[in-house]
């Protein structure tokens, strides 16, 4: 008698917990929503953004969010980015920058690549900076989950924007840097780059593009070519940021690279700084330097 009583009382149990279980489920799958729609119910036309909605606060909610609630509140989140108010509009874009962050991003944002890539048309370079920032960054966790390259709509996307001569410079800095970073080898990536990088780009430009082409996959002979031209470049700072790129690169670029870097070492006119920078180049490669 005992016994049943115990078993009927385990069954009980066990009901209960799983009942809980599903309940805990259900909110939790709105639990991401109603928080954001909750900080957008706090904001006036005529508050400060920090009033309302604290990015910190934001990204949390974001990143500790069950996959089922970040596709519960994914629709919301991309019908707020159509809003007339632009700070609303910046928030959504804030979620969805969160929700890219997160090592899961590629599998929750797939039906959202073209919704993103929708911000690189935007007249107003923030929204193209973020659209560049965002798909960058869903392609680079593509890249490191499966070891493959990103998918062909976020190259094509990139590599479609990088050509354009009406953008942004900095937000076609960031794609130029994510296209380099999640698909080093694609060929339309590494054309898109050359041509960006022989364009008549003012120096903060041209310094910040030579940056983000240090990357130690980089393996084209032709892109390496644009990277130790601008070590000739009047501009001491491009200088000294192709040559660090060139080392980052790897052994094969400064190889590459050896007889303009010789020459700089050879050049009184050129600062400490450049030769310096020739000369450690040189030297980590295991080349002589006299």
């Amino acid at each position: 008698m005992r016994s049943k009583q115990l078993f009927r009382l385990s069954v009980a149990i066990a009901a209960l917990v799983l009942s809980s279980i599903g309940t805990s489920r259900a909110r939790s799958t709105e639990s991401l929503r109603v928080a954001l729609q909750k900080d957008l119910e706090r904001y006036a036309p005529s508050a400060v953004e920090s009033t309302w909605w604290n990015p910190a606060e934001v990204e949390g909610q974001v990143s500790h969010a069950t996959p089922e609630e970040v596709a519960d509140a994914l629709p919301w989140t991309t019908a707020m980015l159509s809003h007339r108010d632009p700070n609303v509009r910046h928030f959504a874009v804030f979620v969805l920058l969160g929700i890219t962050l997160r090592p899961d991003s590629p599998q929750l944002t797939k039906g959202y690549v073209a919704t993103m890539a929708s911000f690189l048309l935007s007249p107003e370079a923030p929204m193209q900076r973020m659209g560049a920032m965002l798909l960058g960054d869903i392609a680079n966790r593509q890249s490191l989950g499966s070891q493959a390259p990103p998918t062909p709509d976020i190259v094509s996307a990139l590599v479609s924007f990088l050509a354009r001569t009406d953008r942004d410079p900095q937000a076609q800095r960031v794609a130029l840097g994510g296209l380099l970073t999640c698909a080093p080898e694609d060929q339309r990536a590494l054309a898109a780059a050359r041509e960006y990088l022989s364009r008549p780009l003012d120096s903060v430009t041209r310094l910040q593009a030579i940056e983000a082409v240090g990357n130690p996959h980089i393996k084209d002979t032709g892109l390496i070519g644009v990277v130790i031209a601008s070590s000739s470049d009047p501009n001491t700072g491009v200088r000294a940021a192709a040559i660090h790129a060139l080392s980052r690169i790897g052994v094969h670029a400064v190889v590459q690279a050896e007889p303009e870097l010789r020459k700089i070492l050879t050049d009184p006119s050129q600062p400490a700084i450049i030769t310096s920078a020739a000369r450690k180049a040189l030297r980590d490669a295991g080349l002589s330097v006299e």
